[in-house]
């Protein structure tokens, strides 16, 4: 092991953890907080490069808990992808710092075609490892304005 990361700096993996259930954001900025409910995660692996390279697309059903100024549904939305896009950058890039896999993409290659490239092949995740992230909000409910 080679170093650790404290638990704010492992946020983007609950995005990718299948038996999430429930996850809260809370963005001061624009007083708001929201609830997720069971946040689903496709990876799609590229193979036509040397290493892989992966698209994240995440699919998130999204309560609002708390708008106190008021803030359009849109511009919710919009603020709830940035940050989901950016927990999971950051956690990528903490691995990468400590050259581990952090969001385990390695294993999705080599369950994709793992003859395709060999094990330091998959091992070797740069920055530009990930293509895309794309995130897709859809509003469930909105309990409570304010």
């Amino acid at each position: 092991m080679t170093g650790w990361l404290n638990i704010n700096e492992l946020e983007g993996i609950n995005w990718l953890d299948k038996d999430t259930t429930r996850l809260y954001l809370v963005y001061n900025e624009k007083k708001i907080g929201v609830k997720f409910k069971r946040p689903r995660v496709k990876i799609k692996v590229m193979g036509a490069e040397l290493t892989p390279h992966y698209r994240i697309s995440v699919k998130v059903p999204v309560t609002i808990q708390e708008n106190l100024k008021e803030i359009s549904q849109t511009e919710i939305k919009h603020i709830v992808a940035a940050q989901v896009q950016k927990q999971i950058k950051r956690t990528f890039q903490k691995g990468l710092d400590l050259h581990t896999d952090v969001l385990n993409l390695s294993e999705k290659a080599y369950r994709f075609d793992r003859y395709h490239w060999t094990i330091q092949e998959l091992n070797e995740l740069t920055s530009d490892s990930i293509d895309s992230i794309k995130v897709k909000v859809t509003l469930v409910n909105t309990s409570a304005y304010k």
